[in-house]
């Protein structure tokens, strides 16, 4: 499955950009894709589940082969969403009573709660008076929450479990790569730097800071897959190509320069090493082993970062030292600042139930590439914002804010059910879910897909491993 996953991955970023010079391409990829994963969810649907983990893991905000229709623009994200569900169709009217028998045991209450403020929210958001494209917009992130009853169907033993970590491995091997390969394009300004550039804002897979031929920050939305990989993938070694694949994950944490990551994984180290030392308690020689190896990996792949920093015009390796200083003397931090006041403002004149989705706020930004004479003080107009749990409170209120702590919390619950055998790998999933709440709270993740599609990732993940025996499970693992 590792293999498999490498080159179709690569092959979905080739097509992506092929796409992006020829767009005429797009349309018949797009096709091609949605008719391949129907087919794969027709006869198998663990098969189409697999494709739209892959394409989430490497899809970064979900833009490849995006055509516009109009009134909406139809991405191969969508798309797969949309062929996985008649192959979930498909098995619900095999089985309905089973089915929906199995997902009342499995899927907790809070789960229902949060669809239910979701759903309340859209509706509020379109009674509010907004554009139906600026609600849909806003809202789509969370209808990735019908991904878990999708899983549930999917993943139903160890094996497809083992599966997709293969897929999120290979994912974190490209999206190093990829990271890798723009970087040293810019750095050595290759021909077609222009296009690159232009791919890779036009289909919104991240961003690039710097001047060609100049060190460049290279950040890149689905790098947030690196990061909760790094602590998959610290101790959990069943396949010695999870070592490379842990020390990749390290080396595009560090290249993406972003703070909010280097938060985010500070703190879920410190969690992990805390729950590996008191929980798991694999014992002082096996930790310390582990802990080496996993440490001497680290070591390397920062200095390899280190290097491409230093190296050749241009170079400034204090670029990487420089990006832990006070943020809010940045434009990018101060703006976060002033965004404050009115998000506040907005959360107490509605604070049950919110204003629903697609609600907007205008703030004074003063980042140079906003300001202008028609408009001095770079005031941006706006219903997407940076502070992820004010996000939430402002558009779904106390009542959305509480329901989505408590499907978090039921998932942390979950995860500390594991039985013995499976708690190295369950310490690394649990790392990955504190780096993604201490991440959202700069950085909105709870309401895409990327940071939904890890909560149910890990959900399912938990529910499996809580049902294996703790010999079955310390047998198959073989973390050492």
């Amino acid at each position: 499955m590792f293999k498999k996953a490498l080159f179709a991955m690569l092959g979905l970023e080739a097509a992506s950009l092929f796409a992006f010079i020829y767009p005429s391409l797009a349309w018949p990829l797009l096709a091609a894709g949605f008719i391949f994963t129907v087919v794969a969810s027709w006869k198998r649907f663990e098969w189409g589940v697999y494709i739209l983990l892959g394409e989430l893991f490497v899809g970064s905000r979900g833009h490849f082969l995006e055509v516009d229709l109009g009134f909406i623009s139809l991405s191969l994200r969508l798309a797969i969403f949309l062929a996985v569900f008649i192959g979930a169709v498909k098995v619900l009217a095999q089985s309905p009573r089973g089915v929906w028998r199995g997902w009342r045991d499995v899927l907790p209450k809070s789960f229902w709660l949060l669809v239910l403020l979701v759903a309340a929210g859209i509706i509020n958001g379109l009674l509010a008076g907004p554009l139906f494209g600026n609600v849909f917009l806003d809202a789509n992130g969370y209808f990735y929450l019908v991904a878990l009853p999708f899983l549930f169907l999917a993943v139903r033993d160890r094996g497809e479990l083992m599966r997709i970590l293969d897929i999120l491995g290979a994912a974190v091997l490209v999206i190093a790569a990829q990271t890798l390969a723009v970087f040293l394009w810019f750095r050595l300004d290759l021909p077609g730097v222009a296009t690159v550039y232009a791919w890779i804002l036009g289909d919104e897979i991240g961003e690039i800071t710097g001047h060609v031929g100049e060190a460049s920050r290279i950040f890149l939305q689905s790098q947030f897959y690196s990061l909760v990989s790094v602590f998959i993938f610290a101790f959990f070694t069943s396949k010695p190509i999870y070592r490379l694949v842990f020390a990749a994950a390290v080396f595009t944490v560090l290249m993406s320069l972003s703070r909010s990551f280097w938060l985010g994984g500070a703190a879920a180290a410190a969690f992990s090493l805390t729950l590996t030392l008191f929980w798991v308690r694999p014992g002082r020689s096996a930790f310390l082993r582990l802990a080496g190896r996993a440490a001497a990996l680290a070591l390397i792949a920062g200095a390899v970062v280190y290097a491409l920093f230093s190296f050749g015009r241009g170079s400034d390796a204090r670029t990487l030292s420089g990006r832990i200083e006070n943020p809010a003397q940045e434009a990018a931090g101060q703006a976060r600042l002033l965004l404050l006041p009115g998000l506040l403002d907005g959360i107490r004149a509605k604070p049950l139930l919110g204003y629903g989705f697609g609600k907007e706020l205008s703030y004074p930004s003063f980042l140079p590439d906003r300001m202008s004479a028609e408009n001095p003080n770079g005031e941006i107009r706006t219903f997407a914002f940076e502070w992820g749990y004010l996000d939430l409170l402002l558009k779904l209120g106390l009542a959305g804010f509480l329901a989505y702590l408590w499907f978090v919390a039921k998932i942390f619950q979950k995860g500390f059910a594991v039985p013995q055998g499976d708690r190295l790998l369950a310490a690394g999933f649990l790392g990955g879910l504190t780096a993604l709440a201490v991440l959202n709270v700069t950085t909105p993740y709870l309401n895409h897909p990327l940071g939904i599609g890890y909560l149910i990732f890990a959900f399912v993940s938990f529910k499996l491993m809580s049902e294996q025996t703790e010999e079955s499970a310390a047998s198959s693992q073989a973390p050492f």
